[in-house]
């Protein structure tokens, strides 16, 4: 299916899984051409974002391909305008590892995006996520974020995030408690 076409080609026509399924496989076969879908997914092409998509996918199947970019991801999550963008980059943030030193800024616009009504469920239920690997590395973060999702379950958009904003309020009570007790402890 692409030995005749460019990941460009098939990216700005209407993609299908198949075709995403299709890519992924030829950049983890030749992760060399990883760099051909991380420049598509950074150029001002209208269809950016099924390279950003592409990027999540083959993040899922084979992540060591995407560390040299992370960086560069953070920074984009934080500055794109391009919703779509975002959260296929969140994807791939969500199942990486913080950086030793991470980004206040990358914490800042995902708390903005949480609280967002402007912008799509799905965008704001992965940058929930990622506040939350933000709080298992600062605990202090906690009670600011668990304020923030009991806003939310006042009054959920929708019964997805609802259930998702839900389950963190829980799994963030136990990290507290957890931190509470060894810090007692100590």
């Amino acid at each position: 299916m692409l030995n005749d076409l460019s990941f460009e080609e098939v990216l700005c026509r209407t993609c299908s899984k198949v075709e995403m399924q299709a890519i992924t496989e030829v950049v983890c076969q030749h992760p060399e051409r990883i760099n051909e879908v991380w420049a598509l997914a950074n150029s001002s092409i209208p269809n950016a974002w099924r390279a950003a998509w592409a990027l999540a996918h083959i993040n899922e199947k084979n992540s060591q391909l995407l560390i040299p970019y992370l960086a560069e991801i953070a920074d984009i999550v934080t500055t794109t305008k391009n919703l779509s963008i975002k959260r296929e980059l969140l994807k791939i943030l969500i199942l990486h590892p913080l950086p030793d030193e991470p980004s206040g800024v990358l914490l800042d616009s995902c708390f903005e995006t949480v609280t967002s009504n402007l912008v799509p469920v799905g965008l704001r239920m992965y940058a929930m996520s990622m506040v939350a690997k933000y709080c298992d590395k600062y605990p202090e973060l906690i009670p600011e974020f668990v304020a923030v999702l009991e806003t939310i379950l006042a009054e959920p958009p929708s019964v997805g995030m609802k259930g998702w904003a839900s389950r963190l309020v829980q799994q963030l009570s136990q990290n507290k408690k957890l931190n509470g007790n060894r810090r007692k402890r100590l």
